[in-house]
């Protein structure tokens, strides 16, 4: 048998051009810990991150968000409900009759 030949793996190199796709040097950091952002030094807040901190929800907000989406899915939940009671009542009845 002949040996197989080994494929040889191209290495990629990536050159960084100094562009993005967006920047997100200017949001605040709403991650867990400390990030690198932390670390530098401290500068003026832009007019993004001071209408992103004046336009956090409060409480009451979360709360509505919350009660607008159990709503929502109410019906559903019972018509899945209703579809496994029919179920477990067709298996009941098929285990007495045996």
């Amino acid at each position: 048998m002949a040996k197989k030949e080994k494929k040889k793996r191209e290495k990629v190199v990536w050159i960084d051009d100094g562009r993005t796709i967006a920047d997100m040097s200017n949001l605040p950091n709403r991650g867990l810990g400390k990030s690198l952002s932390d670390a530098a030094p401290k500068r003026q807040m832009s007019e993004t991150e001071r209408r992103f901190r004046k336009t956090q929800p409060k409480w009451k907000e979360y709360l509505s968000t919350y009660f607008a989406a159990v709503r929502m899915m109410f019906l559903p939940m019972l018509v899945v409900i209703g579809i496994i009671c029919v179920a477990f009542l067709i298996l009941y009845i098929l285990s007495v009759l045996a």
